[in-house]
């Protein structure tokens, strides 16, 4: 049985709250933006001095993607136990370099 909070997931972004993105789960009819909150991130902001208005930096292109990668690491664990089912023996070396990473994967998210 998973641990983690079930599939699947998705990158949630606010109209009424731009400085935060949300990777929630488990996305369902009665929940369309997922149940639970998986991770966040707050927008950072700088603040000057004393009494000035703080000004939002917004997100790069990287955390963005971040998160999307996030959202994505229920079904890219199920793909690659997949991957290690249907082909358990690698008939080369770079299936064997496959096999390798995908284990390590695969423990990296089970433990």
């Amino acid at each position: 049985m998973d641990k983690h909070t079930p599939w699947p997931w998705k990158v949630v972004r606010y109209p009424d709250s731009p400085n935060r993105i949300d990777v929630r789960g488990p996305v369902t009819e009665q929940f369309p933006n997922g149940r639970d909150v998986i991770w966040w991130m707050q927008e950072r902001m700088r603040v000057g001095q004393p009494g000035d208005t703080p000004q939002w930096l917004g997100f790069s292109e990287e955390e963005v993607a971040n998160a999307s990668v996030i959202a994505a690491a229920p079904e890219l664990l199920m793909a690659l136990e997949a991957l290690l089912d249907v082909s358990p023996f690698p008939t080369s070396s770079r299936d064997a370099e496959i096999h390798l990473l995908a284990r390590i994967a695969i423990r990296k998210a089970r433990s």
